[in-house]
């Protein structure tokens, strides 16, 4: 099989040096590493290949851009007058790739994987469970609405999960809740909740806080040492008061005047 072995002509291709029929050959190899600091021509060389991979201009390359490709075989193509001929021979994956067809923000990829000649019965064989899907979905969706009609005629019945695995009426176990304890504690809300989705942990940054809130709340021993202070909701009128536990630095309560009947109580 024919390779490439030279870029003959190039001109107009932004950085790369300008190359000329007296210009020595590249003497391309089957296996070639191509390396270089940011801005010295990778992502335009390869955008050079990518057009005989499409086998028409590419529109990412620099306007007047033009170069002839030599092959092992002697055979020439040129860009942009005749650059067909190579669909099948070139594959570039670079950034412009991605972009087309790994769209991140929407979560849609195009479809770059296709069935060969040689597996033809299995594309057969799906295309007739796709036909017969719909039929199927129908029936297992009038299954599904028998069985909980059947479910609410007769007497419920309620199983407890062993204790320490899951609180009565709790929608997490307890080990997923000290899962998301620990990410709140070491990373925050919002760091933690784009964490816990990679882990697959769909939560969000309210509930981690919630967490972490419920779990630090200070143990009901007697308080020794307190602070006391008032504030002013509306000056003369209203007043509020904090108190505050001064060995863990906490807050115990707030009550709703300054009167010292109520911080008695």
């Amino acid at each position: 099989m024919a390779i490439i072995e030279n870029i003959r002509l190039l001109k107009g291709a932004a950085v790369l040096a300008e190359r000329k029929a007296a210009t020595p050959s590249l003497d391309l190899k089957r296996f070639n590493l191509f390396y270089g600091f940011n801005g010295s021509g990778k992502s335009t060389l390869s955008r050079i290949f990518a057009a005989l991979q499409h086998g028409k201009k590419q529109e990412r390359l620099p306007e007047g851009c033009t170069f002839e490709i030599e092959m092992s075989n002697a055979a020439k193509f040129s860009y942009p007058k005749a650059p067909a001929g190579l669909e099948k021979c070139v594959c570039v994956f670079n950034g412009d790739f991605i972009a087309e067809n790994l769209r991140w923000e929407t979560g849609v990829a195009n479809p770059v994987f296709y069935i060969g000649a040689d597996q033809a019965d299995v594309a057969d064989q799906l295309k007739a469970l796709e036909n017969i899907l719909p039929a199927t979905r129908t029936k297992h969706e009038v299954e599904a609405r028998c069985l909980m009609n059947a479910r609410r005629r007769s007497p419920s019945t309620t199983e407890r999960f062993a204790d320490g695995i899951l609180a009565p009426s709790a929608r997490g176990t307890a080990r997923l809740d000290s899962i998301v304890h620990h990410l709140g504690l070491a990373l925050g809300g919002r760091p933690a909740a784009g964490f816990a989705r990679r882990l697959m942990l769909p939560v969000s940054k309210d509930t981690l806080l919630r967490v972490v809130r419920r779990r630090s709340r200070s143990p009901g021993d007697p308080l020794k040492v307190i602070g006391i202070d008032d504030w002013a909701w509306r000056r003369n009128h209203r007043y509020a008061s904090i108190i505050c536990n001064l060995e863990r630095r906490r807050v115990v309560t707030l009550l709703p005047d300054r009167e010292p009947a109520t911080a008695q109580a």
